[in-house]
C-alpha cells in the first residue's frame, strides 16, 4: 500500500529541524536524494514502512506526515 503525504511541506521542515540535508537523510534511510526531494514536494507516494523509517530518522512519528495533527516529539521541538 502506498500513501500520499498529507503534509509534504512539514516533511521538509522536520528534516531541516533535524539538521539533515536531503543527501544525509537519503543515506540514513537507504533512498536516493531524488526520491527524498520528490517525497518533500508530494510528487512521490510513500509506503508506510518508508514513512516510519524516515520519521524515525527525523525523530518524529510517521503520523506527523500522514495525518493532520503534528506528533508530540515535533511539537516539543517546535516549542524550543
Amino acid at each position: 500500500m502506498m500513501l500520499k503525504l498529507v503534509k509534504a511541506k512539514d516533511f521538509k521542515i522536520a528534516r531541516i529541524r533535524a539538521g539533515l540535508t536531503q543527501q544525509a537523510l537519503a543515506r540514513l534511510v537507504e533512498m536516493s536524494e531524488n526520491q527524498i526531494a520528490k517525497i518533500e514536494t508530494g510528487r512521490r507516494p510513500i509506503a508506510p514502512n518508508t514513512a516510519s523509517a524516515i520519521a524515525e530518522a527525523l525523530g518524529c512519528e510517521a503520523s506527523h506526515f500522514l495525518e493532520d495533527a503534528a506528533c508530540t516529539a515535533c511539537r516539543r521541538r517546535e516549542a524550543r
